[in-house]
């Protein structure tokens, strides 16, 4: 979408370009920031600024060291500028996995899972319906080592290292890899707690599922289950 922003004029033409927009508020995304992609949250969506230009998104980027965070416009709703945080192939997006993974890393707390387990991970969206997609793998290693330069730099004298390590490498069904850059239910899950229903921006924590005995409400980031009671029309007189 490389229409100009200053087409957009009327709130009925602005409300038009936010309903066709990929991403949603809060969800996670990269921007490219010329020497760098930073990562962050999308905190507001079809935003004037000066000029009366409207501007995609506004993203808080996350902070990293030498550079707190900060809202910054995102000026196309388009590929080269702004990506979906997800768990990259690392054959040929390992830079994505180096700009998405903290850079503080803490190896002494403990990984939701283990090597061995089967898991699914959340990668770009489908092609065919653009909702999110989930692949199965099974967690291979625990805190592998990036490969490549892991030096940045940017205007104005910041520099810093992108982290060496990430959480997870899955081994994936179809035969190739993934590296997953942080422990979060967003991007990794156990295999089977895919959502029921597929959304096109972050996936939820929270979710009410079917079951064969009916429903339950689980918690994706602690794993924790409830079971829903049905109320009933009944009443006591």
């Amino acid at each position: 979408m490389l229409r100009s922003m200053q087409q957009y004029r009327t709130e009925q033409e602005v409300e038009k370009l936010r309903e066709s927009l990929r991403y949603d508020l809060n969800d996670r995304v990269l921007c490219n920031c010329g020497e760098r992609w930073l990562a962050g949250v999308v905190v507001g969506t079809a935003a004037r600024g000066q000029d009366d230009e409207v501007f995609p998104y506004l993203v808080k980027t996350d902070p990293i060291p030498g550079a707190p965070s900060s809202t910054i416009s995102v000026p196309y709703d388009d590929d080269e500028v702004c990506v979906q945080e997800v768990c990259f192939d690392p054959t040929s997006e390992l830079d994505f996995v180096k700009y998405a993974a903290p850079p503080v890393v803490n190896k002494s707390k403990r990984l939701r899972f283990e090597v061995g387990t089967k898991v699914v991970c959340r990668v770009r969206n489908s092609k065919t319906d653009g909702l999110e997609c989930w692949v199965p793998g099974t967690v291979s290693s625990l805190w592998p080592q990036l490969t490549g330069d892991n030096a940045w730099e940017m205007e104005g004298g910041i520099s810093g290292r992108y982290a060496d390590v990430v959480p997870y490498k899955v081994d994936l069904h179809s035969g190739s890899w993934i590296l997953c850059h942080k422990d979060h239910h967003t991007l990794i899950r156990r295999q089977g707690m895919e959502p029921q229903t597929r959304v096109r921006g972050i996936s939820k924590r929270m979710e009410v599922r079917q079951t064969q005995d009916g429903q339950e409400r689980v918690d994706h980031e602690t794993e924790r289950r409830k079971i829903v009671v049905e109320q009933s029309d009944d009443s006591d007189e």
